[in-house]
């Protein structure tokens, strides 16, 4: 799908998200970080359909671990008036 997206190119890409701020007034305080996580939570949340010692040790290894796992890329803050 890279292909077809129009903002991504050799030096990466845009990515836009919108909150519902509902009655809350300005200043905001928004905080972003990118993480790199090397195996996915859903490919390893797959492997506890398997009822055996490997998969079940895994399982329980990568979600004691797993925020502890991932490696921070990017990160900034920002003040909104």
């Amino acid at each position: 799908a890279a292909a077809e997206d129009t903002n991504f190119d050799d030096k990466g890409d845009m990515v836009s998200y919108s909150i519902a701020v509902g009655n809350f007034q300005n200043p905001y305080h928004v905080e972003v970080m990118l993480r790199y996580q090397p195996i996915a939570y859903r490919w390893a949340q797959n492997l506890s359909a398997y009822k055996a010692m490997e998969p079940e040790r895994f399982v329980r290894y990568y979600n004691e671990m797993a925020r502890e796992s991932t490696v921070v890329l990017a990160q900034d803050q920002k003040i909104i008036e």
